[in-house]
């Protein structure tokens, strides 16, 4: 314990001797000096504090290393000499631990109450995070709480115990969510052009740039001729791409995608699956997919998570490094199911998938 606490204290001696150091100095290039000094201290020790309480989960621990912290804090303050404010300092050191994460789920539970009083628990202390333009799929056996979890991290539900976390934007502005459910759920009453812009609508109001860029969007998938139509006279394929459009047109930082290309053709399934897995190379946005299909799974994805159980837990989590041709490595939906190394990921998923009983396991 002793060792564990000194090599701790020596820690954050380093955070804040070297990193802060060096970022005062970054940050003085351009900023003038104002200093509000103690409450800019008790600042980045709040921040501080947050780090090591969600490493530790001790928070008589994380506050004992704050003393000798404390004095570290204040030997910078001498030494830069009044250079820069120390709360744009604190921003920066904020944003720069929250970037490496673009979501977290820490510790979350969540029970359903049935009418006679029983308790259904669909998670227990589940964990796992996703990282900047990083593609998460989440696969199970019907019943494993998949869209549950979706619902819990979209706020459409409270969980019972724990939290999901967003991270900010790359300027420190808050992050946003888009949720694509397995319905379409287009508004009858508005035009297809109209539908695709309402995510911009219920943030800000839509502009011409807006709707230039949604009819682009439309047109690539087919559907710039019925941008004016009502959605009754369009198939449930087109229905669904209008929602895609719906989705990514928001600019959020992380996707969710409920199954989103299972009533598609397979070609514009395909099509679909690269625009996704485009956006996170273009605009770095993060994406989690649900998803039944295996094959879909591995093509779009970074890394596999297998849930399992009852309550559900990460039975497996598997990380998709494909070997493709051409395109200097970089995998597409096509060239990704022809990698060597697809058969044997398909094998492993599928295996921990049998594996897995939801209906019996232990309450």
């Amino acid at each position: 314990m002793h060792c564990t606490v000194f090599g701790k204290v020596r820690h954050i001696f380093c955070i804040c001797t070297c990193s802060v150091r060096y970022q005062l100095r970054e940050v003085s290039k351009t900023r003038p000096p104002s200093f509000p000094f103690y409450s800019d201290i008790l600042l980045i020790k709040g921040l501080l504090l947050f780090v090591l309480i969600k490493q530790d989960r001790n928070v008589i621990l994380a506050q004992l290393l704050l003393i000798p912290m404390h004095y570290a804090l204040c030997i910078i303050w001498k030494e830069v000499n009044m250079m820069t404010d120390l709360s744009t300092v604190t921003s920066l050191f904020f944003v720069e631990y929250m970037l490496k994460n673009r979501l977290e789920v820490n510790n979350l539970s969540h029970a359903f109450i049935k009418k006679n009083g029983e308790e259904i628990r669909i998670f227990q202390h589940l964990n796992f995070s996703i990282g900047p333009a990083e593609i998460v799929a989440i696969v199970g056996r019907s019943g494993a709480g998949k869209s549950t979890l979706f619902n819990l991290i979209s706020g459409l539900l409270k969980p019972n115990a724990g939290n999901v976390t967003l991270g900010p934007r790359e300027d420190g502005s808050p992050g946003s969510i888009a949720y694509m459910l397995q319905k379409d759920l287009l508004l009858p009453w508005r035009t297809i052009l109209d539908n695709a812009v309402l995510g911009i609508e219920l943030q800000r109001a839509v502009t011409d740039v807006d709707r230039i860029n949604a009819k682009a969007m439309l047109a690539r998938y087919g559907l710039e001729s019925v941008a004016n139509a009502y959605p009754h006279s369009l198939s449930g394929g087109m229905k669904q791409r209008v929602a895609l459009t719906r989705t990514l047109l928001a600019n959020p930082t992380v996707v969710l995608l409920d199954e989103p290309f299972s009533a598609l053709d397979y070609e514009t399934r395909l099509m679909l699956e690269n625009d996704v897995i485009d956006l996170t190379r273009t605009e770095g946005t993060s994406v989690i997919l649900v998803t039944h299909d295996i094959d879909e799974a591995i093509a779009m994805s970074n890394r596999i998570i297998v849930l399992g159980g009852r309550p559900a837990k990460i039975t497996q989590e598997e990380k998709i490094v494909l070997t493709v041709e051409g395109s200097n490595g970089t995998r597409d939906a096509v060239t990704a199911r022809g990698a060597p190394e697809f058969p044997q990921y398909h094998k492993e998923i599928w295996t921990a998938l049998r594996t897995s009983d939801v209906a019996n396991a232990s309450i």
